[in-house]
């Protein structure tokens, strides 16, 4: 009976032994040398550490700000369009304002309390040059049946979302004229 356990057990370690000869893992420098392309250069590896991809990629903007030593952006300031955003959209309460994800949504906004329409407002950027083409406003209207949470919500039309898209411009205009007269 001893015999039998001995054996078993030496079978477990030998299988155990020969498990972990064929483990994929390598050493960080056999790893690097071995990832080549097709052309003979070397593929870039991505961080399998999300946390520590997050931190290296962490001053990437899609609009190109540049990260200042203490930790604070200085992209608002140089971007217009960005800043019209902002400017032309502050009656209504932001729900969310990523210059890094290139999108502002607003909250759901009513003009008055006993109003049962909400309306809200998407403006995503699509690059940071100062045309038409360069944002994207998208709205949405929200009914609800004397103040019950039968609410309907539809997409906005197409004349509200150019006013929106209008409004923005004409105030990216005023900002441009202001920064001119200041130089």
């Amino acid at each position: 009976m001893f015999l039998k356990k001995l054996q078993f057990l030496n079978i477990i370690l030998f299988t155990l032994l020969f498990l972990q000869s064929c483990s994929t893992f390598s050493s960080k420098k056999e790893e690097s040398e071995s990832v080549k392309s097709v052309f003979g250069d070397k593929k870039k590896r991505l961080e399998p550490n999300l946390k520590e991809r997050a931190e290296k990629f962490e001053g990437e903007m899609i609009f190109g700000g540049k990260k200042k030593q203490n930790n604070t952006f200085d992209f608002a300031t140089s971007n217009v369009l960005w800043r019209a955003s902002i400017e032309a959209l502050d009656f209504i309460p932001l729900a969310n304002a990523s210059y890094s994800g290139g999108v502002i949504v607003t909250d759901w906004y009513s003009p008055s309390l006993t109003s049962n329409e909400q309306v809200k407002i998407e403006v995503n950027f699509l690059s940071s040059d100062l045309k038409p083409s360069s944002i994207n406003v998208k709205s949405f209207k929200k009914t609800c049946e004397n103040n019950t949470l039968k609410c309907k919500t539809i997409s906005g039309d197409k004349n509200f979302n150019e006013k929106i898209k209008s409004s923005i411009f004409n105030k990216a205009r005023e900002l441009n004229i202001q920064k001119e007269t200041k130089k």
